[in-house]
């Protein structure tokens, strides 16, 4: 360990009773999971000091005195890229690496870091020709001590490092994780972000049923919820279509937002269906385009929903309101029956009729009647019956679907029939003459047949 080194150490064992002394004054409640840190594009100086960095409140400063609460220090060494970690608490601060000391791990987009990590404490970043001590721009996993939580947090900051010794160097950007969970890597830096991650509900493997009820439309909504959008990071929702056999009985696609975007300042929406329920049940595919930016790993992914639409329950019409009499056609003797129909008309899904009668002589059929939807079909009343008068009854009829029960009274009259006979005033007198003209013919015959 060189004297500046050393120096460094020793006035850091200072710095950190300043930094105790704050944690009890600054501590304030985190709102956020994963931060962005406030800083962007901080410049490290080819120097001993370099830039402390106090990753919760983004304060800067050459000297740790001046930095209260830092919790990493860049600096030049030996020409270098160097790091200088506050020593305690014990086990709070570190790089990733693959081992607790040498160089540190140089991680991509979607590498984890979290309590699991193996952290080094080594001030060296690396040797000649590896990551951060070369050209390059690369994420240094890292964690540190919270002063707002009290708790270790677990984050990464983006690195640019030039020529061979790491010089000039960059912080371009960093992000933590305030509760103390795992954080996943991502791309950021100005104008960038992490997209958040959307959940369906109901989700892709459910699929979609839409509820039951009569003929018509219908209406289904999949709820979308966003977490964990960071900066410009978004994911959008687009391109939703409809496909498979039953797609003609689904209606277009709507999303909430319109332009399916959602971001830090967007958490919630929704995309809407419609279908109309009819005969029989219908089934579509729904499959919509998911795109995160930055991109990760499997962007654009394709969602696919099942959809399902249920055919329209049975309803019934009758084509006589219920409660109307039905009077059958009068019955002439010697005839001793008469008939009408009653007609039944089912909407939407088959239906089954059921008719029965009170009252001696009247009948129905069929029984059951089969209805297939928009096809009228009838149920025949019958009397029979050999006595003259009048009879009544009634026709009760059940439905498999809405729109029963029906009730019908019956009535029907038998009788003689009745014969009417007209004659003209002008046939009447020539009856009359004819018939004096006969008795007098008789009279006569009479008289000469005495003598």
């Amino acid at each position: 360990m060189n004297s500046k080194s050393f120096a460094k150490r020793r006035f850091s064992r200072a710095a950190l009773l300043i930094q105790a002394s704050a944690l009890c004054l600054c501590a304030v409640p985190a709102l956020a999971a994963i931060v962005e840190g406030p800083l962007t594009n901080i410049a490290v100086p080819a120097s001993l000091d370099g830039v402390y960095i106090n990753l919760v409140t983004g304060t800067t400063g050459i000297t740790g005195g001046a930095t209260p609460g830092w919790d990493l220090n860049p600096y030049q060494q030996s020409v270098a890229l160097t790091f200088f970690w506050p020593g305690t608490p014990a086990g709070s601060s570190g790089a990733a690496a693959p081992a607790a000391t040498g160089a540190y791990l140089a991680l991509a987009p979607g590498a984890t870091v979290s309590s699991g990590s193996l952290f080094s404490l080594s001030t060296v970043a690396g040797t000649a020709g590896t990551p951060f001590v070369s050209a390059g721009d690369n994420y240094l996993g890292f964690r540190f001590f919270n002063e707002a939580t009290s708790a270790v947090n677990y984050g990464y900051a983006r690195i640019q490092t030039g020529a061979s010794s790491g010089f000039p160097a960059t912080i371009v950007c960093y992000r933590y994780e305030n509760t103390g969970a795992a954080i996943v890597v991502a791309a950021c830096g100005p104008g960038t972000g992490t997209a958040p991650t959307l959940t369906y509900g109901p989700t892709t493997a459910a699929g979609v049923t839409f509820p039951t009820g009569a003929a018509g439309a219908a209406t289904a909504t999949i709820a979308i919820t966003s977490a964990g959008a960071v900066g410009a990071g978004q994911s959008a929702v687009t391109g939703c279509a409809i496909t498979g056999p039953g797609a003609a009985s689904f209606g277009a696609v709507t999303t909430i937002p319109s332009n399916g975007i959602f971001n830090a300042a967007t958490t919630a929406g929704s995309i809407g269906l419609a279908c109309t329920r009819g005969g029989a049940a219908a089934t579509a595919t729904l499959a919509c385009t998911e795109t995160a930016t930055p991109t990760v790993a499997g962007s654009p992914f394709t969602r696919s929903w099942a959809l399902t639409c249920p055919a329209a329950t049975a309803a019934v019409s009758g084509g006589t309101a219920s409660g109307t009499t039905v009077t059958l056609p009068q019955i002439a003797l010697p005839a001793s029956s008469s008939t009408t129909a009653l007609s039944f008309t089912a909407i939407g899904s088959p239906a089954i009729v059921n008719c029965t009668t009170t009252g001696a002589g009247f009948s129905a059929a069929p029984n059951p009647l089969n209805l297939t939807p928009g096809i009228a079909g009838t149920v025949t009343v019958s009397y029979s019956g050999s006595m003259p008068g009048t009879f009544t009854g009634t026709l009760n009829c059940t439905t498999s679907g809405s729109g029963g029960p029906f009730t019908y009274p019956l009535s029907v009259t038998l009788g003689a029939p009745i014969v009417a006979v007209s004659v003209p005033a002008a046939g009447l007198i020539s009856t009359w003459l004819l018939v004096l003209s006969v008795l007098g013919m008789g009279l006569l015959f009479g008289a000469r047949a005495r003598s």
